[in-house]
């Protein structure tokens, strides 16, 4: 094994008690530079960086990779050096944007069906469905499946996070499938001797193969996958059976109209309360949905699409004279029929009051204000309405006082006379 100097074995130290990713590699990138020009590297100046850096450039190194290196000699001239004057003037480079390769959904099919190890397709299918980065896809265990919830529980993900990612039916189904023929007991994808997972470089050997055998032009890697997932993902407007989080809520079918969500729900006739002509009764329908939000997103030929927003309740109410209107409301998932038509009622009626003071107290002319404006205005205006007229009650009170007072002590005088 080669030993490591002690500025290298410094420079590692001092990312290690900063919980800096991966410290090795950055501390081999500075090693280059000292072995570049044959000397200690806290012996190289600022020229020195700057030689080293149109010497990566000729060699064709990658911008990324030039600019992995330039954060490693910052970090040890800044850091581990102590010379907090030199890191500013190491310049990054501009890295081009570039569209990432993105595989067809014909061409994913016929990717994977040419792997033929069971567990290595399996592992690339769930890189592909979950949108996993490779070193994520191979360090899942079984207990990371939440088949109940519909998410994959990903530990130590890109810079050390967890998070969780969708568990589609049709994965959960492959999944399941995989699992009773290769019973895997701790790691969703073990090695042959059963110490641990399977290592990457498996899953990057199988996609070399699988590009050939398929006959696909690509570049085809496990990243390549998550940019498809991203791409193919197609919006839903309906909850999918179970709630997910709006964070990573990658949905399975496309967006939908209120009408249509509604035309086979079941309406039901619902009794919210008493009117002055007795019970005040109309049909309702209501489902749970999840609510399209922000903006819309073209999805290849699916047209403008929205992600998935926070659940809500969909709620159709069917007229007697036949007209239909739809409501959405943020009320709780258990919440009754006729409570839901109740809420939506009685918010119907404070619109219709709303609408009628706008015309009433002039508000016309705040048309064109965001919704939270008008709002503003006419809850001000609701104020200064009820102040003026509880000020008129209480003058007409006043002035009926004054008018019985005066009444009862000229009535003496009148009879007198």
């Amino acid at each position: 094994m080669t030993e490591i100097s002690p500025l290298r074995r410094r420079m590692i130290e001092d990312m290690t008690i900063r919980n800096l990713s991966p410290a090795t590699v950055l501390s081999h990138a500075a090693a280059k530079f000292s072995r570049y020009f044959g000397r200690s590297p806290d012996r190289l100046g600022l020229e020195d960086v700057r030689a080293f850096q149109v010497h990566l450039v000729s060699t064709g190194i990658s911008w990324p990779a030039l600019n992995q290196t330039v954060c490693a000699l910052r970090f040890f001239y800044g850091v581990t050096l102590g010379h907090a004057e030199i890191p500013e003037r190491i310049a990054y480079a501009r890295t081009p944007g570039k569209l990432p390769t993105v595989l067809s959904s014909d061409e994913i099919v016929r990717f994977l069906e040419a792997v033929p190890s069971l567990k290595t397709r399996t592992a690339l299918t769930t890189a592909y469905a979950a949108g996993l980065r490779a070193s994520e896809a191979v360090g899942l265990k079984v207990s990371d499946v939440d088949s109940d919830r519909g998410v994959i529980r990903v530990e130590h993900g890109k810079g050390g996070k967890d998070r969780n990612v969708m568990l589609s039916a049709q994965l959960l189904g492959i999944l399941r499938v995989y699992w009773r023929l290769a019973r895997p007991p701790v790691w969703l994808f073990p090695r042959r001797d059963g110490n641990g997972p399977i290592h990457v470089q498996v899953l990057h050997t199988a996609c070399r193969s699988a590009r050939i055998a398929a006959g696909i032009d690509k570049r085809v890697t496990v990243h390549t996958l998550r940019h498809s997932f991203a791409t193919h993902v197609a919006l839903i407007f309906p909850v999918a059976g179970h709630g997910r989080p709006r964070k990573h809520s990658i949905p399975d079918t496309l967006s939908t109209a209120a009408e249509t969500i509604l035309e086979g729900a079941v309406w039901k006739k619902v009794s919210w309360r008493h009117g002055t002509k007795g019970r005040l009764t109309a049909r309702f329908a209501a489902l749970r949905i999840r609510i399209a939000d922000g903006n819309p997103q073209r999805i290849l030929d699916k047209g403008q699409q929205h992600m998935p927003g926070e659940e809500a309740w969909l709620v159709g109410e069917w007229r007697s004279n036949d007209e239909r209107k739809h409501y959405l409301s943020n009320l709780p998932a258990d919440t009754t029929s006729k409570a839901l038509a109740a809420a939506i009622k009685a918010r119907w009626v404070c619109e219709q009051a709303h609408q009628q003071m706008k015309e009433e107290r002039g508000l016309d002319h705040f048309e064109g204000r965001s919704w939270q404006g008008l709002h503003r205005h006419a809850l001000m205006t609701m104020i200064a309405y009820a102040f003026l007229q509880h000020q008129r009650l209480h003058k007409a009170k006043r002035e009926g006082r004054d008018t019985a007072r005066l009444n009862r002590h000229c009535q003496p005088s009148d009879a007198r006379s």
